[in-house]
């Protein structure tokens, strides 16, 4: 399996985690220390704190959510991807909108796994 196809394969699962709101699931993309540095909120780092953010993203309606791998190249145990990531989301005063943007993953493969050591999403 080649590397994009595995990228491919653990963004798939994730957005199917995000969808039926499995924080752990979502957060198991990640290796133990990653950091996100978001437009949403502060730097979050550690799968633990990523997990719990993650149940408070879940609190905004979303549908239609996805990620698409724009690009990612790997060599040895180091790789990194550029998603581009879309949701249609429902603001708390019933306005509708649609959230997109780019994430840039650094990425490094432990015990045969890929997770994500450092992400990094910008809004368009």
């Amino acid at each position: 399996m080649s590397f994009r196809d595995e990228v491919e394969a653990m963004m798939s699962t994730y957005v199917v985690a995000y969808k039926i709101h499995d924080a752990a699931k979502c957060a198991a993309i990640y290796a133990e220390g990653a950091t996100i540095l978001s437009p949403f909120g502060p730097p979050i780092t550690g799968r633990n704190a990523i997990q719990a953010e993650h149940q408070t993203w879940f609190e905004i309606p979303e549908n239609n959510k996805r990620i698409d791998v724009i690009h990612c190249a790997a060599t040895g145990n180091i790789g990194y991807c550029l998603l581009a990531y879309s949701a249609d989301v429902t603001d708390p005063d019933g306005t509708k909108r649609q959230e997109a943007g780019t994430n840039l993953c650094a990425m490094e493969r432990q015990s045969g796994l890929w997770q994500i050591r450092y992400s990094s999403m910008n809004e368009t």
